[in-house]
């Protein structure tokens, strides 16, 4: 099927480009595309800049976009949180979710895109975030997330909720909150990059009655495999900590 206007595509070669089909001409190191040619193309063909460069035409899915085309602003939940979090507490296809800490919308589009029949109402004060993040949001076209310029600890209304997450300052605070949302037998999961954050927020936990709470740093490392191989000296392994505990 060949390509449309508007389309998202990955451009894929030295260095990969996410672009939108528009009718100019796209501009990089490499050379100019007139993305008018892309109209002729599907995916899986090549594109060629005028200068020889080739580059595959690829569907991009949710981490291509993450990489390559959202916006970003604080520190966002990489990948790798995502599935500790999904790990832990393994919400229903339908899930209510509530986060706290909107951010860059990192965490809250992963949800999205891995569960499109869940809701996703998701909460950040800075209004320089929320705007930021809701572009994101636009550019995804996600039809099940609710973005509210709010400050959880103001109180919400959302309540009977599946799974809620705190990814925000002074997490400890809006513990009792997160309580009241959530359903019986639904899971609060607090990230945290600091371990004196994790611990206010598992005491909070523990005042409150949560049961089965249990703290996990989520580290990564990248080996490099060739003849001999050797695990790579750089890169960021520890992102960050993972608090879950279940309501009764």
């Amino acid at each position: 099927m060949k390509l449309k206007l508007g389309e998202l595509v990955l451009l894929y070669g030295k260095m990969s480009f996410l672009v939108k089909i528009e009718e100019r001409t796209l501009s990089n190191q490499f050379g100019q595309i007139d993305m008018r040619e892309l109209l002729e193309k599907e995916f899986g063909d090549t594109i060629k800049t005028h200068k020889g460069e080739e580059f595959h035409i690829v569907k991009p899915g949710i981490l291509d976009f993450l990489r390559f085309g959202a916006k970003r602003g604080p520190q966002v939940i990489t990948p790798k949180d995502f599935a500790t979090i999904v790990s832990l507490t393994m919400p229903p296809k339908d899930a209510k979710i509530i986060e706290a800490g909107t951010g860059s919308g990192f965490l809250t589009m992963l949800f999205a895109s891995i569960y499109p029949d869940a809701k996703i109402h998701t909460f950040e004060r800075r209004k320089d975030f929320f705007e930021n993040s809701k572009k994101n949001f636009d550019a995804l076209g996600l039809k099940n997330v609710f973005p509210e310029n709010q400050d959880i600890l103001e109180g919400i209304n959302e309540t009977d909720a599946d799974l809620v997450v705190l990814d925000m300052e002074d997490a400890e605070n809006a513990v009792p909150i997160a309580h009241k949302a959530l359903k019986i037998g639904g899971y609060l999961v607090i990230y945290a990059p600091f371990i004196e954050q994790t611990k206010a927020c598992v005491q909070e936990m523990e005042a409150l009655g949560f049961i089965g709470i249990e703290t996990i740093e989520t580290i990564q490392r990248e080996w490099d495999v060739r003849r001999h191989t050797l695990p790579k000296r750089s890169g960021v392994m520890h992102t960050g900590f993972v608090s879950v505990g279940r309501k009764l």
